[in-house]
């Protein structure tokens, strides 16, 4: 969204005026001076992506160390929603066309990927 309206007021429409909230977006927010730190280090986004990739991977891992391995798993889904809170689905199935949800947990994990809390619970199934 902000690179959106960053975008607006980089380059001036000629021809075109503003309308009052655009006017008021551009005098309460520099916008043109505003670049994100991905712009700033062009390695960070590629560091960051690695990072979540593997702290996604390692909450899978626990999940499934706790749970155990159901039979069929087809894929374990790891969802970051917002700060340290994730959502983890165990897909089962024979193959694509009959997958389904095995188990489905809402969880907070710190940095390092311990699970600190889910809901439901996490219980050895198999």
């Amino acid at each position: 969204m902000v690179r959106q309206v960053d975008c607006l007021f980089d380059r001036p429409n000629v021809g075109q005026s503003l309308t009052r909230k655009q006017l008021a977006m551009s005098s309460s927010h520099d916008l043109t001076k505003s670049k994100s730190t991905d712009e700033k280090n062009p390695q960070q986004p590629e560091q960051s992506k690695q990072r979540r990739q593997e702290l996604n991977a390692l909450i899978g891992k626990h999940v499934l160390l706790t749970v155990g391995q159901p039979p069929e798993l087809f894929r374990v889904q790891v969802r970051r929603l917002w700060d340290d809170h994730y959502r983890v689905n165990l897909f089962v199935g024979a193959d694509a066309t009959a997958v389904r949800v095995a188990h489905s947990y809402f969880l907070v994990a710190d940095s390092e990927g311990n699970i600190l809390h889910t809901t439901p619970r996490l219980a050895k199934h198999y």
